[in-house]
């Protein structure tokens, strides 16, 4: 069957305005630095070079994506851990194997229909 498979890209452009859950912050994205600011910056180093960075701020839940197992609990516990000793303001911390990851999770490989 893998022989004969097509891969899909199921991937969503993320954009201004992309629909979001309701409960989550929206998609945005700003132009942080401009060509214009840093052509001065580089002048020394490599003249007539600049360059331009995005910034982009949504949650870790919007478009396309593939939730690992910590991302929801019942009784705050995921995968029998109870998951509170590891919550920190900047995230989790040396969580058990397993529960931050979809490193072993095996590929999707299954029928399709195309409509």
């Amino acid at each position: 069957m893998i022989r004969r498979a097509k891969v899909y890209d199921l991937g969503q452009p993320y954009w201004q305005g992309m629909p979001v859950h309701p409960a989550d912050p929206p998609f945005q994205y700003y132009l942080y630095r401009y060509h214009e600011h840093t052509k001065k910056l580089f002048e020394s180093v490599a003249p007539g070079f600049a360059d331009s960075i995005g910034l982009v701020v949504t949650s870790m839940h919007a478009g396309t994506h593939f939730d690992t197992p910590i991302h929801m609990s019942r009784n705050l516990k995921v995968l029998d851990h109870d998951i509170t000793p590891y919550q920190q303001d900047k995230g989790y911390s040396n969580l058990p194997a397993g529960l931050h990851s979809v490193d072993e999770v095996p590929p999707l490989v299954l029928r399709g229909v195309l409509l």
